[in-house]
């Protein structure tokens, strides 16, 4: 017990930390920034080791320290049974703590540091379970995926750092963007493709993450899938905020990036959600998810982007929606991360059709859960519905050939929501709801515990009010878009969102766009459901449970059971045929060389640890247990020194003659 609680101490100072200096960025309306603050600047490079805090990195920096705190508090319960602790406390305090460097360092150079050792410690936590090769090989993939964004990343900033920046800081780099796009406008693109491409892999964006992301959350442990999917991904979205919105210079390329952004945005979302709906395994289904939901915030960036020049108030509101979702996805994915690993917990099962019923012996998570399904299928009145609101209103509002193609994009973000809300009635009725399956009802209730049950409660608490009082969260996403070009470059708040704390009026500096009190929905839908109750009971009906009815035939309970794969059979078939499964099969027979190239161990590492090993044999063959042998090793290492002296000396003198 006292690594889990000496990680939560630490846990505890690094976020207090943490929200302390975001907290002072971010209510100073963002205009105040931390640093730069120079611990280092090497001589063999130009790059400076610098932190420095804006208002975009505070409220990254934000997430970081909220789910830190939450996910270890939970993890204190489930690592209870588990072996081994020290290899999942240690990489995880080191995963936060790359996570935070990410975020705060202010040169590109150094920035590789921090990200790549946030990768290293975030595979040692995917492969956790080391004794299963499915844990093993999603390392792999995950591993190989995410370096060579990195790659990509790597070769794109040095490209513009050799060709034009001269030095590896963000402002160089900002600074010699303008030049490079007007010299030599085709390679500055191809190198911002390839950065872009870097941050996508590790966002998990269509179609990198469809090769390493369902198969890594779901081999990593619940609290480890809940950073990953709440905190980790979301630093790519960083790193294309800051490249895209800060450093790239606005201009006519804003058009043709932001409808990239949208575009791939549509794709995650579309893929990521219809493969979610086909998944059996509980957490495999969130991280398919985890793809859909990524693309509403790129939909949200590409729109900002898009019409920065043209419209921005509607880029202001589709930006601010997709800087929300980041906000509201990281409090129910982290959630619901957190309650597939209770129903594990419990039943030692991740596969939905042998779960069902827990509810009875889990209320608390149970209502968590429901608070989190809710949440991201974006019904009102909680936070997933008043993002992807902004979201809406942003891309069906805009008029022009960029508005057709946003209103097209707009409009299966819309579906894709309708099939979210499926997929959750199925997590729901799979795991909570219907009757029980054999594996629960052979389980007693038992105590959920302040650790589980405090954890969830706070995101539930989370979700709950940022969808009641969405101007909070706006508002927070308003301040953290006061980076870079300045406060000048967005509308008034009040003009874009209205003054009043309980509603949102959206505008676009012309006309009102749409009104949402989510307050007032809120108690009409509690009062709704409560009148309902009381007529119900009012009438006096009595409640029964009586056996399913199988026609006379002989037929077990199991046969019976609504079970997972039974939801949406038909429609499922016509989401095999336009979603595909896009993941990598590996199969190395067919390409021998490949797994040997890619397997140094093999080829290097291992023959040389055997002619080693062989060497040693050999020179342990003298060691013959005579005390005369010694003494004649002694001698022969004597006259070989003597040797060796003299060739020195004579080589020495035939040099100067």
């Amino acid at each position: 017990m006292l690594s889990p609680l000496i990680s939560l101490a630490a846990v505890i100072v690094s976020s207090a930390s943490f929200l302390a200096v975001s907290t002072s960025v971010l209510l100073s309306s963002g205009r105040h920034t931390l640093g730069p603050i120079e611990l280092w600047r090497p001589a063999f490079i130009n790059a400076v080791l610098a932190i420095r805090v804006d208002a975009l990195s505070a409220f990254f920096l934000l997430i970081i320290a909220g789910l830190s705190l939450v996910v270890a508090w939970y993890a204190i319960a489930y690592t209870r049974r588990m072996q081994d602790l020290g290899w999942f406390y240690a990489p995880m305090l080191l995963f936060i703590l790359g996570m935070a460097g990410v975020v705060v360092l202010d040169d590109f150079f150094f920035f590789f540091v921090p990200w790549e050792f946030m990768t290293l410690n975030s595979y040692l936590l995917v492969i956790f379970h080391r004794e299963s090769k499915e844990s093993l090989k999603a390392g792999f993939k995950y591993f190989l995926m995410t370096h060579a964004g990195a790659l990509a990343l790597f070769f794109g900033v040095a490209w513009i750092v050799a060709r034009g920046a001269g030095s590896f800081q963000f402002e160089a780099i900002s600074q010699s963007l303008p030049g490079l796009l007007e010299s030599s406008p085709v390679l500055t693109h191809l190198a911002l493709a390839s950065i872009l491409l870097g941050f996508l892999v590790k966002a998990g964006g269509f179609p990198f993450g469809m090769w390493w992301l369902p198969d890594a959350h779901p081999a990593a442990p619940s609290p480890v899938s809940a950073l990953l999917s709440g905190v980790m991904i979301k630093l790519g979205l960083y790193g294309i905020l800051r490249v895209f919105f800060d450093l790239l210079p606005a201009g006519p390329w804003n058009v043709g990036w932001g409808l990239a952004l949208a575009a791939v945005g549509v794709l995650s979302l579309f893929f990521g959600t219809m493969r979610a709906l086909l998944q059996h395994d509980s957490k495999r289904l969130l991280a398919y998810h985890s793809i859909g939901q990524v693309g509403y915030m790129l939909l949200g960036f590409g729109i900002g982007l898009a019409l920065a020049q043209v419209n921005p108030f509607l880029a202001a509101i589709g930006l601010i929606g997709g800087l929300f979702h980041v906000l509201n996805h990281a409090c129910f994915k982290a959630l619901l991360f957190l309650n597939a690993g209770v129903f594990e917990r419990a039943t030692g099962e991740r596969d939905l059709n042998r779960l069902g019923g827990l509810g009875k012996l889990l209320p608390v998570t149970a209502i968590c859960t429901v608070i989190a399904s809710l949440s991201i299928a974006g019904l009102p009145p909680f936070n997933g519905f008043a993002s992807k609101w902004l979201l809406y209103h942003g891309s069906v509002w805009s008029k022009g050939g960029t508005g057709i193609v946003l209103l097209l994009f707009g409009i299966i973000a819309i579906f894709i929501s309708a099939v979210t809300l499926a997929s959750f009635l199925k997590f729901m009725g799979a795991t909570i709801w219907g009757s029980a399956s054999p594996v629960v009802a052979s389980l007693q209730p038992g105590k959920e515990g302040v650790w589980l049950v405090g954890s969830q409660g706070v995101l539930a608490m989370a979700c709950l009010a940022l969808g009641l009082l969405p101007q909070l969260g706006v508002q927070l996403c308003y301040r953290a878009l006061q980076f870079g070009s300045g406060e000048s470059h967005l509308p008034q708040f009040s003009a874009l969102f209205g003054a009043s704390p309980l509603s949102l009026t959206l505008s676009d500096g012309s006309r009102v766009l749409g009104v949402w009190f989510p307050f007032t929905v809120g108690v009409l839908l509690v009062g709704a459901f409560g009148a309902g109750e009381l007529i119900r009971g009012s009438a006096g009906r009595s409640h029964r449970s009586v056996p399913v009815w199988r026609c006379g035939s002989e037929v077990g309970e199991e046969e019976t059971r609504f079970r997972a794969d039974h939801y949406y059979v038909p429609f499922k078939k016509f989401v095999r045929l336009v979603a595909p499964e896009l993941a990598i099969r590996w199969r190395p027979h067919r390409w021998p060389l490949i797994p040997r190239l890619l397997n140094p161990d093999s080829w290097a590492y291992q023959p040389a640890v055997a002619w080693l090993l062989k060497t040693f044999r050999r020179l342990a063959a003298s060691r013959a247990g005579f005390p005369q042998v010694y003494p004649a090793w002694n001698l022969i290492g004597l006259a070989l020194s003597f040797v060796i002296l003299f060739l020195l000396w004579w080589l020495g003198g035939s040099q100067n003659g």
